[in-house]
């Protein structure tokens, strides 16, 4: 195992616009190691956008993206998928490829374009689907998954790149509220079991307070907010962000703090 510092990934004055639309105005943080942080807030709001600059998917305009101190920009591609795995929200052209075949493709942060597979990537690739309960499905093509199964699969295949971070945009979208715990509860046990820091954007309020370690909260490109999930999602804050009236309060099965909104827009 790697030494790990308590500070992974920090972000300073993170600038972005899409043309004329200023997108991050101004972003700095930090992501510690081993804990689940959510990014929340309205849509809009650079959720999405904050998570590709912070792994490179897109350049930023202006500031600095640094990962166990070093700068970003100086890993290679390679480097970069060895140290996180990446999970979009959304992924199209699959379909040809089995289970197997396509978390085999997070091996490729490890081995060179015409190497041979090893013992170790075969057993990368199995543990693999054995921690995210995929094992049985391996020899499925993709077009004939879950919504649910889809998700753990394309997990599984950031966990073949042995990461050190597993990074989630909007994880449980269009998945029903049985497979939405399903995949929360997996994320949980990676950081438990594997050593993972998770770094998830969501939109759930009441699964950022059931899962996270520590959130954060954006609204028109800026951090609003940062702390543990019960800090951050008070009633005045959700009030202000979201524009809800909501009351926070314990929930009987877990004990943990729950957000009930009023089924009316606050004024």
């Amino acid at each position: 195992m790697k030494n790990m510092t308590n500070s992974l990934i920090k972000f300073k004055d993170l600038h972005w616009s899409y043309g004329e639309n200023l997108v991050l105005d101004g972003i700095t943080s930090t992501i510690s190691q081993g804990k689940f942080t959510s990014i929340i807030g309205p849509n809009g709001s650079g959720k999405t956008t904050l998570l590709k600059h912070i792994f490179r998917l897109l350049p930023v305009d202006s500031g600095h993206v640094f990962l166990n101190t070093k700068d970003i920009n100086a890993y290679s591609r390679k480097e970069l998928a060895r140290e996180a795995g990446l999970v979009p929200q959304n992924e199209k052209g699959l379909y040809l490829f089995t289970v197997k075949e396509l978390i085999k493709m997070g091996r490729y942060a490890h081995t060179g374009r015409f190497s041979r597979e090893t013992k170790h990537d075969r057993d990368v690739v199995t543990e693999s689907m054995k921690m995210t309960s995929t094992l049985h499905l391996q020899d499925k093509i993709i077009t004939e998954l879950s919504g649910g199964e889809f998700q753990r699969v394309i997990i599984s295949r950031a966990l073949a790149q042995e990461p050190r971070i597993l990074a989630l945009d909007e994880p449980t979208t269009y998945l029903d509220p049985h497979h939405q715990v399903e995949i929360l509860q997996l994320l949980k046990k990676l950081i438990s079991v594997k050593k993972i820091s998770v770094i998830c954007t969501l939109h759930d309020l009441n699964s950022t307070l059931a899962f996270s370690d520590r959130t954060l909260l954006l609204n028109h490109g800026r951090i609003q907010h940062v702390g543990s999930p019960e800090s951050v999602l008070t009633a005045e804050i959700i009030k202000k962000i979201y524009n809800l009236n909501a009351v926070i309060m314990k929930n009987p099965l877990t004990g943990k703090s729950m957000v009930a909104i009023d089924n009316t827009l606050g004024d």
